[in-house]
């Protein structure tokens, strides 16, 4: 009867071996080496998951948790505005602020008061003006009468004479006598 040979030991390495370098990686890949669900954070080094391994479209906003990014996360115009808001509560009154410094003094121009006449006959109206002679503007203007009798003389109107460079020259007045006598009329207009 013939005998069965074993194998030797150096038989034996050599095909488990072969068996290694002909299936070791898909073996490795089996459930019988890594079971499901086995590998976790701890067994990641740091940096071990790039960029690149991670497949396109794979991260979605179900696994970003809320709040975790921010405006800097995004590109520029990819967050859109959001409505504008209600409009907040007046603030307080703020300190009072320290006093100014007094400003210079001003100068108050010395006034000339230019007077003219004209008498008027009873029952009848006349005309009186004053014009500047110096470069003084005229400002203001008034009348009188002599002698004056309430509610029988009266001052019609009072206009500026306005000269070549827009601005009042003088005045013009001109005024009614009601009475039987002959009363003077006068104007007085004041330059500054």
């Amino acid at each position: 009867m013939s005998r069965i040979r074993h194998p030797s030991p150096a038989m034996g390495v050599a095909a488990f071996a072969l068996f290694i370098a002909l299936g070791g990686v898909g073996v490795a890949a089996t459930n019988d080496f890594l079971p499901r669900n086995s590998v976790g954070t701890s067994q990641i080094q740091n940096n071990s998951v790039t960029r690149a391994k991670i497949a396109h479209q794979s991260i979605t906003s179900v696994l970003i948790k809320p709040g975790s990014l921010m405006a800097s996360d995004f590109a520029a115009g990819q967050i859109p505005a959001g409505p504008k808001g209600d409009t907040g509560a007046k603030g307080d009154t703020g300190a009072k602020g320290d006093t100014g410094a007094t400003g210079p003094a001003g100068t108050l121009g010395l006034l000339k008061v230019e007077t003219a006449s004209v008498w008027i006959l009873p029952n009848h109206s006349g005309t009186v003006t004053v014009i500047r002679t110096g470069d003084k503007q005229a400002i203001a203007a008034g009348t009188s009468w002599a002698p004056d009798e309430d509610g029988l003389l009266a001052t019609v109107a009072v206009r500026p004479v306005i000269g070549s460079s827009g601005q009042p020259i003088g005045y013009e007045a001109r005024g009614y006598n009601g009475t039987v006598l002959a009363h003077l009329f006068l104007l007085h207009v004041s330059f500054g």
